[in-house]
């Protein structure tokens, strides 16, 4: 088991849903995703939460201060 971590602070709109396609098929079964965007976009994630249902993760969404935060796994 190990954890992956994607920064998608820097990227914007389906750029985000793009990258995080290129990352999936990295994730094993047992891994750990973790996904940090802009705490100001967090309302704008539906295209991270769209790729990751269609891949088969469950996910978390997990608030701060600085970023908001999305812990993902695959459903097994």
């Amino acid at each position: 088991m190990s954890d992956v971590f994607v920064d998608l602070r820097k990227a914007a709109g389906q750029d985000r849903a793009s990258r995080l396609m290129q990352i999936i098929p990295q994730i094993g079964s047992v891994d750990i995703l973790n996904i940090t965007v802009e705490r100001l976009d967090a309302h704008e994630t539906d295209e991270i939460l769209e790729v990751l249902v269609e891949n088969g993760f469950e996910y978390q969404p997990k608030g701060g201060e600085e970023a908001y935060n999305i812990v993902a796994r695959r459903i097994h």
